[in-house]
């Protein structure tokens, strides 16, 4: 019998590829990757100009504003740091097969996904979660094209959300997903109808702080790949990470250069 693929959403940022690591080099399982390669980040715009007819042209505004941000001095469509991220994502699978030889079977080059349709229900079901549940519910962002994939795509796939230290939400109620886990870190619930849109959604890491990501990339050898991750959404020009993240990364200064590792943004 042939063992399941799992499917992962990969950025190149350090949870993503945590688990990408941790399903290839420990357990050595095999995956699918999956990356949204085009608008869908919309956090700068207000939900409630959004309907499924103008959604997509309000997601291409807030990216055209941001092209001066391109490191490459590129025109860039989607978040300002998708270029860096596809070629950091290429980076870390060529360093994790020339590591470990054995996940070059188990790991496929990453599916960059192209553009599609949100549909109407599931952006208005989205927007009443954000309405009634989010502390930002003006500021809608990827999490609704990964909510419509993973509904297109029709199988499970895995979300790399960490342990949730200061209980900050930021992306369409992530604290309320977080409170319908079932045993299998899927969402699950009979009173709230809307969270049928995070069916296919699994959440892995949702127990698993970073530090204890670090502790175990150290003891299976691949700390030096997670130090060539991404996580910067507003790189500078010259291809530097923006040096105003939000993260709290005090449990990393054990590492060296741990600045290095991920600036994150969310």
């Amino acid at each position: 019998m042939d063992e399941v693929v799992e499917n992962i959403y990969w950025t190149g940022g350090f949870d993503s590829t945590f688990l990408v690591c941790k399903r290839l080099i420990i357990e050595k399982k095999p995956i699918e990757t999956y990356y949204l390669n085009f608008p869908c980040d919309g956090y700068q715009h207000n939900y409630n100009r959004f309907d499924s007819s103008n959604f997509h042209n309000c997601m291409i505004d807030n990216e055209l504003n941001a092209v001066d941000n391109d490191p490459y001095g590129r025109k860039s469509y989607g978040r300002y740091s998708r270029l860096v991220e596809v070629e950091v994502m290429n980076k870390l699978r060529e360093m994790i097969i020339d590591k470990f030889p054995y996940t070059k079977e188990l790991f496929p080059k990453v599916n960059l996904v192209k553009e599609f349709e949100i549909d109407s229900e599931v952006l208005n079901d989205s927007k009443v979660i954000c309405d009634e549940y989010n502390s930002r519910p003006d500021r809608p962002d990827q999490s609704l094209y990964m909510i419509q994939f993973s509904l297109n795509l029709d199988k499970d796939i895995s979300v790399a959300w960490e342990a949730d230290k200061d209980g900050e939400d930021y992306c369409l109620s992530t604290r309320l997903v977080r409170k319908h886990l079932n045993k299998k870190f899927k969402v699950h619930s009979d009173s709230i109808k809307e969270l049928w849109l995070y069916k296919n959604w699994v959440l892995p890491l949702v127990e698993t702080y970073r530090e204890e990501m670090v502790n175990m990339a150290q003891s299976f050898n691949f700390i030096d790949i997670l130090k060539h991750t991404w996580s910067c959404r507003f790189p500078k020009k010259n291809g530097d990470v923006c040096d105003d993240c939000t993260l709290d990364t005090k449990e990393l200064k054990r590492v060296d250069n741990y600045k290095d590792i991920l600036c994150m943004t969310i």
